[in-house]
């Protein structure tokens, strides 16, 4: 039987109750991760890609937010190298990058993304594995937007059902730069969904939107920071999913205003559709302010669906469980709509969502 060790992720930046046992997860992995190769497409004249000695960025500034560290010692373990994508000019396309998982795989795989000054560009990750296939994966991003740049991150989860994964996100953005993450998870039997974003240049921006559909025993954990360091720095985090069967989610999110971001803004929203009673929702909003300057806001609902809605489904001839169906798959569709909509991503994104909400094979 394979060895398994156990490391704490997704630390939650100021903590709670311990007793609540939510400061934290553990992530019990083998000891035999190795390095994973990556599929990169539409790479074009303004794209430089190559691998190097792999290195982070150094906490030098003790205001931003990274890695665990125990993440960051097993990606070190297991990676020589990470992938360097620097991207110069305006891009035609979106660069894509497929992660395909065979069966028993364990691999981390670390990539590193420049966005130059003045420049617009789109990556959009999707991790697959075949049918059944188990195995464990690390995917670790650290992306740098430089000076008035524009930056969207897509990442489209599609594992199958006997997979874990971690997923962490770094952002470090310059002045007037803006960073977008698109989270979509699907698949796997965990996921622990890590992001850091740190606005260390005035004005700058990062906004997310994640969408997942948890159902069985999945276990979605989420950690997702921004730091707010500059003036006039603005944060948009949104999440929404539906969980069902005796799933579990954990999402820790937290804005920090530090000391010296006058006139930022932050907002932070969960919206949950409970599915089953059997489920288990920890929602965990935080505001952390060390500036007075500033406006700060956060929400979370958390509900089934209204006798209003099913009352006007049901009024047009589509029973309850149709309309959870429904429901749960426009919350996926509402960010897959907001990606860029390239043929292949597009196909296996509507083919795994036919699975599991009913397609032409099967359904929920």
């Amino acid at each position: 039987m394979e060895k398994l060790n156990s490391i704490k992720i997704n630390e939650l930046p100021s903590k709670t109750w311990s007793w609540l046992k939510l400061n934290s997860s553990q992530f019990q992995i083998p000891s035999n991760f190795s390095q994973k190769e990556i599929s990169v497409q539409n790479l074009e004249k303004a794209i430089e890609f190559h691998t190097e000695e792999l290195s982070f960025q150094n906490n030098k500034n003790t205001n931003q937010t990274l890695k665990d560290s125990s993440l960051e010692d097993l990606i070190k373990s297991s990676s020589k190298t990470q992938n360097v994508i620097t991207i110069s000019k305006d891009t035609k396309n979106p660069v894509l990058i497929f992660l395909d998982y065979a069966e028993k795989e364990f691999s981390s795989s670390v990539q590193k993304i420049i966005v130059k000054e003045n420049v617009s560009a789109e990556i959009i990750f999707v991790s697959t594995s075949k049918n059944d296939s188990s195995g464990a994966s690390v995917i670790s991003t650290e992306v740098f937007a430089e000076q008035n740049s524009n930056v969207k991150i897509t990442k489209i989860q599609i594992l199958s059902s006997n997979f874990s994964q971690i997923d962490d996100t770094t952002f470090f953005c310059s002045d007037n730069s803006s960073a977008s993450l698109f989270l979509v998870q699907l698949g796997a039997k965990e996921i622990f969904s890590s992001v850091h974003a740190n606005l260390n240049g005035y004005k700058s921006k990062f906004y997310s939107d994640t969408a997942y559909f948890c159902k069985e025993n999945q276990n979605y954990d989420f950690n997702h920071v921004c730091h707010q360091i500059a003036q006039k720095t603005d944060c948009k985090m949104y999440i929404n999913g539906a969980l069902k069967d005796s799933a579990k989610k954990t999402y820790r999110g937290t804005i920090d205003f530090k000391n010296g971001c006058k006139g930022s803004t932050g907002d932070e929203q969960e919206k949950v559709l409970v599915l089953s009673k059997e489920t288990t929702n920890n929602s965990i909003p935080v505001i952390l302010c060390d500036e007075e300057d500033v406006q700060g806001e956060h929400g979370c609902s958390i509900g089934r669906l209204s006798n209003e809605i099913l009352f006007y489904m049901e009024s047009r001839g589509i029973d309850a469980k149709s309309a959870e169906k429904i429901i749960a798959r426009a919350i996926i569709n509402a960010v897959l709509s907001k990606i860029p909509q390239d043929e292949k991503v597009l196909k296996l994104s509507e083919d795994f969502l036919n699975k599991i909400f009913g397609g032409e094979n099967e359904s929920i």
